[in-house]
C-alpha cells in the first residue's frame, strides 16, 4: 500500500525523522536541527523526514530539511501524511528520530526504538524503547542514534505504561457509576473550606487501601503528593515557582528581551480554568471561573511562592447552578475595583432559553463581600455563546466601562431554530447587544459609546490621552484591536459588525446560505460603509483577550505601546502581542512574544514594572520583565 502510494519500498532500515521546534527555545532551533541531520549524516541510513509543526520556527527546520534532502537521495521529505499513513511508516521503520510525541506513545506499542531530542518531551513517562538525550549536540545524538539501531524488535515487549487500548471505556464505565450535576457542583464549591478535613479522610483512607499493593511505596509518593496540592490549595491557594524562560519579542529577533516567571498551581485549574485580575493599593486580586475572590500583597511577586487568601462572599447565593454552559468554569467575565467597589461581570441564565450579562457590585473587604445586582442588559439570548464580552474597565469619572458581545445575533445558526428569526441587533441602538457601554456607578445610567461589536473582551481606558482601546474577536478571521477617542463628542462610533469584517462567516457557503451574507454581509472595508477602521486586525484570528497600554513598561514614551493576550491553538497564539503605535495611531510594528500557553487577562504593574498574565491552559500566573 505504502510503496504503491509513496513510491518507495521500506528496507527495514529506514530512519523516520520527525522534530519540532521547541517554542521555549526557539533562539537554539537552527542549532537543534543541523545537530540532528549531521548525526543521520554519519550513520547513513535511508531517512523518512515529515515536517514540523506550525509552532514558531518550523520555518528554520523546513528550510534546512529541503536543503538536507537535495544533497543526499536517500533523504526523502515529505510535507506530512494521513495519520494511518504515518503510523504505517513507523510500524515499517527500524528507529524513530526527533522530538515527536509519537516517538512516547504509538512507537512503544510498534516495539520501534526511538532517539528523543532535546526538551521537548520532558515530563512525559517513556518506556525502554527510549533513548534520551537532552544533550543536543552531535556526539551525544549520534551515540543514542547508534544504540537505537543496535536494538532487537524482540528485545522490546510491549509496552504497557500507556494502557491496552480500553482506557476510554475504563473512564466512562466509572463515569456511570458517578451523579453530579451543576447543583452539587456548586454546594461542592460552597463548602470548599471543609476540603481540607474531608481530604486528610480521604487519602489516610487510601493510604490503607493501597497498603497491601506492591507498589506501595509508589502510591505512598503519589498520594502524599495529591494532599499537598489539595491542602495546597482551598481557602489559601499557593502558585508555586515552576519555570523561568527567556523569551524573544519575535522570531526574526536574536536578542533575548525578556523574563518570564510562571508560578502555577495544577489544582486551580479545576475551579478555573479562566481567571482575572484586579488590584487596589497595596493588593493583587484574583478571581476564577465560578466567582471565588482571591488576594494577595503586592510585594510578594517577587517571592519563589505566591500565597492568595480568599475573601468569603456571597456570589454563589447569586449566580444560578444552572446556568447553562454546560460547565461551571466559564461563568465569569471579570472584575474590577473602583472607589473601594469591586464589580463582577457574569453570565446569568435567568430562565430557559435565557441568558444574559449581569454584573454584581459589593463594599471592598477583606475579611466578607457582600454583592448585590448593580447591572443587568435584560436582553435575552437563547443560548449561553462565548461572544458575550463583558469585560469591565475604570473610566473617568463616577463611571465603568464594560463590552456587552452581540451573543451571535449577526451570525444565523442554520442548525438551530431559535436563531433564525433574530436581528442584527449590534446594530440596532435600542439594543445594548453587540456595545460598549458606561454606566454610571451611582445613577445606574447608561451611555452607549460604541456600536458594531461582535465580542469585545478587551478593554482598556487610557485616561491621559482620554481614550479607548477594545480588542475584538471576528468571526473566522478579522480579530481586531479597535480606537474609541473624541469621548466628548456624544456621536456613537461604530466599527461595523456584522456589516463589514475582515473575517469569513464559519461553515457558510456564499451561494448556499445567500441569506445569511444579505444579513451579514463582511464587507473587506469599513471605511467606505461609513465604518470605523481597526487600528489592526487579524486574518487568521489569534483569539485576542485583554488589551493594556503603557509606554512604561518598555520605555517607550515617544510611542503608543498596547500589549493584547491571545488564546488561539497556532502560530500568533498562545502568546502576547505588543503593537507600537505612532503618534498618529498607525502601527508602526507588531511583535509577538511567544508565552506557549492561552493568555486569558494581562495588567501592568506600575511600581514593579512588570506585566503579570493568567495563563488558562495550565493555571499558572506569569510575571514578565523586560531586558531591555
Amino acid at each position: 500500500m505504502l510503496l504503491l502510494k509513496y513510491n518507495f519500498k521500506f528496507s527495514g532500515n529506514e530512519i523516520l525523522f520527525l522534530q519540532h521546534p521547541v517554542t521555549t527555545q526557539v533562539e537554539n532551533t537552527k542549532k537543534q536541527i543541523i545537530n540532528s541531520l549531521k548525526a543521520i549524516e554519519i550513520v547513513n541510513k535511508p531517512t523518512i523526514a515529515v515536517a514540523p509543526n506550525s509552532d514558531v520556527g518550523n520555518d528554520i527546520i523546513f528550510k534546512h530539511l529541503e536543503s538536507f534532502s537535495k544533497l543526499y537521495p536517500s533523504f526523502m521529505l515529505f510535507k506530512s501524511f494521513p495519520r494511518c499513513d504515518y503510523l504505517g511508516m513507523l510500524k515499517n521503520c527500524k528507529v524513530l528520530v526527533g522530538n515527536s510525541s509519537s516517538g512516547i506513545i504509538e512507537a512503544s506499542y510498534f516495539k520501534i526504538p526511538v532517539v528523543d531530542i532535546g526538551i521537548r518531551q520532558n515530563n512525559r513517562e517513556k518506556g525502554p524503547n527510549v533513548f534520551h538525550t537532552e544533550d543536543d549536540s552531535v556526539i551525544s545524538i549520534h551515540s543514542k542514534l547508534v544504540k537505537a539501531l543496535k536494538m532487537k524488535k524482540e528485545h522490546l515487549s510491549t509496552m504497557s505504561i500507556y494502557g491496552n487500548g480500553n482506557t476510554s471505556k475504563n473512564i466512562v464505565k466509572y463515569l456511570e457509576t458517578i451523579k453530579l450535576n451543576s447543583k452539587s457542583l456548586f454546594n461542592a464549591i460552597k463548602d470548599l473550606e471543609k476540603i481540607d478535613e474531608k481530604m486528610d479522610k480521604i487519602l489516610s483512607f487510601a493510604h490503607l487501601l493501597v497498603a497491601e499493593n506492591a507498589d506501595q511505596e509508589k502510591n505512598k509518593i503519589f498520594f502524599q503528593q495529591m494532599q499537598e496540592k489539595i491542602t495546597n490549595y482551598s481557602t489559601t491557594p499557593s502558585f508555586y515557582f515552576s519555570e523561568e524562560k527567556k523569551l524573544l519579542k519575535s522570531v526574526n529577533q536574536k536578542d533575548i528581551n525578556y523574563n518570564l516567571k510562571i508560578y502555577t498551581n495544577p489544582i486551580f485549574t479545576l475551579l478555573g480554568p479562566r481567571a482575572y485580575f484586579a488590584k487596589n493599593e497595596d493588593n493583587l486580586f484574583l478571581m476564577n471561573g465560578v466567582g471565588l475572590i482571591y488576594y494577595m500583597p503586592l510585594d510578594q511577586l517577587s517571592s519563589n511562592k505566591l500565597n492568595f487568601k480568599r475573601i468569603k462572599s456571597n456570589i454563589l447565593e447569586l449566580i444560578d447552578p444552572d446556568y447553562g454552559l454546560g460547565t461551571a468554569v466559564a461563568i465569569t467575565r471579570h472584575v474590577l475595583i473602583k472607589d473601594n467597589r469591586i464589580y463582577v461581570s457574569f453570565i446569568k441564565k435567568k430562565k430557559e432559553a435565557c441568558f444574559t450579562n449581569v454584573v454584581l457590585v459589593s463594599d471592598l473587604n477583606l475579611d466578607s463581600l457582600k454583592f448585590e445586582k448593580f447591572f443587568d442588559t435584560n436582553e435575552c439570548s437563547p443560548v449561553s455563546t462565548v461572544g458575550s464580552g463583558g469585560t469591565l474597565s475604570n473610566y473617568k469619572d463616577n463611571k465603568i466601562i464594560m463590552s456587552i458581545g452581540d451573543w451571535l445575533s449577526g451570525e444565523l445558526v442554520e442548525q438551530d431554530n431559535r436563531f433564525k428569526k433574530r436581528e442584527v441587533l449590534a446594530q440596532d441602538k435600542n439594543s445594548l447587544l453587540g456595545k460598549t457601554i458606561a454606566i454610571n456607578t451611582e445613577s445606574k445610567n447608561i451611555e452607549i459609546l460604541s456600536m458594531g461589536h461582535r465580542n469585545h473582551m478587551g478593554v482598556f481606558y487610557d485616561k491621559e490621552n482620554d481614550q479607548i482601546f477594545l480588542s475584538e474577536n471576528g468571526p473566522k478571521g478579522g480579530d481586531e484591536i479597535n480606537l474609541i477617542s473624541d469621548l466628548d463628542n456624544k456621536d456613537v462610533k461604530n466599527f461595523g459588525w456584522p456589516l463589514a469584517s475582515y473575517g469569513e462567516h464559519y461553515g457558510y457557503d456564499f451561494m448556499k446560505f445567500a441569506d445569511q451574507y444579505k444579513r451579514a454581509p463582511l464587507y473587506k472595508s469599513h471605511s467606505e460603509y461609513a465604518f470605523e477602521e481597526p487600528l489592526m486586525h487579524f486574518t487568521p484570528s489569534v483569539a485576542p483577550t485583554q488589551i493594556i497600554k503603557t509606554e512604561k513598561f518598555e520605555k517607550l514614551f515617544d510611542k503608543h505601546v498596547l500589549y493584547m493576550g491571545a488564546l488561539a491553538f497556532r502560530q500568533q497564539g498562545l502568546s502576547l502581542h505588543k503593537v507600537v503605535l505612532n503618534k498618529d495611531y498607525q502601527v508602526e510594528d507588531h511583535y509577538i512574544i511567544q508565552i506557549g500557553d492561552r493568555v486569558r487577562d494581562v495588567m501592568y504593574i506600575e511600581n514593579i514594572n512588570k506585566i503579570i498574565l493568567f495563563l488558562e491552559y495550565s493555571g499558572s500566573i506569569a510575571i514578565l520583565t523586560s531586558l531591555n
